[in-house]
């Protein structure tokens, strides 16, 4: 899991917005989004995301999936394509999910603006 931290960096700002998207039937992306630029979180599919992508006016530069499922990677290729967003994910699923960037327990990672501080529970091994 990742999540925003408030530590201070250059290229970190004092205010996000994380707003749910339905996808699927049952299912939720989110968008994390500062500045104009909007990281994507576990997209299922691209369609509901690219809409809410276009009527908030936000730049799509990361896509972060918590595990390789398709119902959390199925928008992942397409939203890449369109976008040119680096895809982010778990190491331990690097030969499940192409992305360009694994993470681990402690990585941080700069997007859309704003610091991300990875966090791993025994939910997630």
């Amino acid at each position: 899991m990742l999540r925003p931290i408030a530590r201070r960096h250059p290229f970190a700002l004092s205010t996000f917005k994380i707003e749910p998207i339905a996808c699927l039937k049952d299912n939720y992306a989110y968008l994390v989004s500062s500045a104009g630029l909007c990281a994507a979180v576990d997209p299922s599919e691209p369609e509901p995301v690219e809409a809410a992508l276009a009527s908030r006016g936000l730049r799509l530069t990361h896509i972060l999936n918590t595990h390789h499922h398709w119902d959390h990677t199925g928008g992942n290729a397409a939203l890449k394509k369109a976008y040119g967003a680096v895809v982010v994910g778990p190491a331990k699923d690097r030969e499940r999910i192409p992305y360009h960037r694994a993470i681990w327990h402690g990585f941080v990672l700069v997007a859309a603006a704003l610091q991300f501080s990875s966090i791993w529970g025994e939910f997630a091994r």
